[in-house]
């Protein structure tokens, strides 16, 4: 009898088991497309290897689609696929449509191989270069772009290259954790019998973060109408979105999110309600003119976020053909005071891109207005009073760019970083030298009344190369010795260590007598080698990814340029009329 008990008993626990594991609904992950881009001498199978170091990375929290199983549809052409895979973002983002991604990588990656002898044992070590950007599908957003650099080693050439493989799929899947919005993160199963509804799935604006460390930053605001579109109507860092209208009223939509949960939204002081998702959406009144927005977040840690947005009636807007101005500012020394550290080619870089930057005008730029200082003009005074009284005279469309070419140096005793005007010497650093917090600040306020401000830094930072290098001591990272102000986009000839070089090999033309590796790049990626997409303008994005990949191959490893894009990308060079 307790036999036959015992056995009712089991059946009973076997079948409410089963039928308890039939009704859980399985996590649901967000998509990822990858489009990796194998450049150099690599061997067949290194992409499908980072795909499938990637996929099991990612696997549990993210679904990761490849180009390869794409098929052409109604919506989608082999040849957009086939662009896609070129690295196009538009194409990208299409495809990302077709099959549901959330979130976009395109990453263009270089494995280079060498042997070295230690400690009596030959090894094989290997550097992957990987420069990629990361966005988000929906909105084209540019959540991250750089270039990152992974070694590995191992006792022959493939298992040296895997191993840096695995590093570059780790940091890589580090940063789409980091990155990525909170959608993306994977849902909990849900132990119903029935798949739930929108309003008793967790609310993605109070959804709770695992690491605390993250309700120390502000509240993500994401504007969907609006729509961001690529061009100068694009938001900054200070999130400013525009739109044309011809109507009395305009529905702003959006998202909002915030690991700790939201406490209210606001536009213009106006309450706004939001759903258990974050999205929310608010009819405004419209006037004749411009119509100015602030979106206001304010999150349960008590961090806030603002996000502008601009509603401009037709007739308002810039006339048909409107073009920014570019305002210029090229800095270069080669001859110093002390002839003991001239250099060769740094005031040629300056004069030369400034002169590539002139044709812009009546092509990209309305009008460009160009300041060049170059050898004894080159001063701490000059360079102060160029940036607050010519740029100073940009109106807050224009675009300001501002390049700089000479010695660096960090003071040993005070640790600041100086840029070396041609009558400073050691012993006048400090009074005749450039001080990067004298430099930062001046921008700084530039930047409150420009919108766009782009800095190119050709110096620094460790001891002379055989070929010529712009320092004169140990280096630092002249990103990290200088604060990103709003609206700024940096990029930096080289990291902390290394040295910003020079060669005569360096030419553009025939005739051409050298340049500095970095403003080589710069310019050759300005005519149209950085011009990945082949539409008719370089973009910034594409011009630093360039740049960050050519370099190196010119000084066979030894300078690697940092920049950072804390913006949305814009065009800068024009190549077709």
């Amino acid at each position: 009898m307790k036999t036959r008990q015992m056995f009712w008993q089991l059946t009973l626990v076997f079948y409410l088991l089963f039928v308890s594991s039939a009704f859980v609904q399985p996590a649901e992950s967000s998509k990822i497309l990858l489009i990796i881009q194998e450049k150099g001498a690599g061997e067949p199978g290194d992409v499908e290897t980072i795909e499938s170091l990637m996929t099991r990375k990612l696997l549990g929290t993210y679904e990761i689609v490849t180009p390869d199983i794409l098929m052409p549809s109604g919506q989608l052409t082999e040849q957009d696929i086939l662009e896609a895979k070129q690295g196009s973002i538009v194409k990208a983002r299409k495809a990302a449509t077709s099959c549901g991604a959330d979130m976009i990588l395109i990453a263009s990656v270089k494995a280079t191989v060498s042997s070295q002898k230690v400690y009596g044992a030959e090894i094989t070590k290997a550097i992957t270069i990987n420069a990629y950007k990361l966005l988000d599908a929906t909105s084209g957003n540019m959540l991250d772009t750089n270039s990152t650099k992974y070694t590995g080693a191992g006792a022959g050439p493939d298992s040296a290259k895997h191993a840096s493989f695995e590093k570059m799929a780790a940091g890589m899947g580090h940063l789409i954790a980091k990155k990525s919005p909170s959608r993306s993160a994977a849902r909990p199963s849900v132990a119903v019998a029935a798949r739930p509804s929108a309003t008793q799935r967790p609310s993605k604006a109070a959804r709770p973060s695992p690491d605390e460390s993250r309700s120390q930053l502000p509240p993500e605001i994401i504007i969907t109408n609006p729509p961001m579109e690529r061009g100068f109507t694009r938001g900054f860092t200070r999130g400013f979105t525009r739109e044309l209208t011809r109507g009395k009223t305009f529905t702003i939509r959006g998202e909002v999110e915030d690991r700790a949960g939201i406490q209210f939204l606001k536009i213009n002081d106006r309450p706004v309600t939001f759903d258990r998702n974050g999205r929310f959406s608010c009819d405004v009144d419209i006037s004749p003119g411009d119509n100015y927005f602030t979106v206001l977040a304010k999150s349960v840690s008590g961090k806030t976020a603002t996000k502008e947005v601009l509603i401009a009636t037709k007739g308002s807007e810039h006339p048909p053909g409107f073009k920014p101005v570019l305002w210029g500012l090229f800095v270069g020394v080669s001859q110093y005071a002390n002839p003991a550290i001239d250099l060769q080619y740094a005031d040629k870089d300056a004069l030369s891109l400034s002169q590539v930057m002139k044709k812009q005008q009546g092509r990209l730029f309305s009008e460009v207005h160009i300041k060049t200082l170059v050898n004894q003009d080159v001063t701490r005074d000059n360079i102060l009073n160029s940036i607050t009284g010519h740029l100073g005279k940009a109106a807050p469309d224009d675009v300001v760019f501002i390049f700089v070419a000479g010695h660096g140096i960090k003071h040993q005793r005070s640790g600041s970083y100086y840029f070396v005007t041609y009558d400073a010497e050691m012993d006048s650093i400090l009074s005749k030298g450039l001080r990067m917090s004298d430099f930062e600040e001046a921008v700084k306020i530039l930047s409150q009344d420009v919108n766009k401000v782009i800095i190119a830094m050709d110096t620094c930072h460790s001891g002379a190369m055989k070929v010529g290098a712009r320092a004169l001591d140990g280096g630092q990272d002249l990103t990290q010795a200088m604060k990103e102000a709003s609206g700024l986009f940096i990029l930096a000839a080289s990291k902390g260590g290394e040295s910003s070089l020079e060669d005569e090999k360096f030419r553009l033309h025939e005739n051409d007598t050298g340049h500095g590796a970095f403003t080589y790049a710069l310019i050759e990626g300005m005519l149209g080698k950085a011009n990945h997409d082949n539409d008719e303008y370089v973009s910034l994005a594409e011009l630093f990814q360039y740049v960050s990949k050519k370099v190196p191959r010119l000084t066979n490893g030894k300078q690697h340029p940092y920049f950072r894009v804390q913006g949305t990308d814009m065009p800068f060079f024009l190549l077709k009329e």
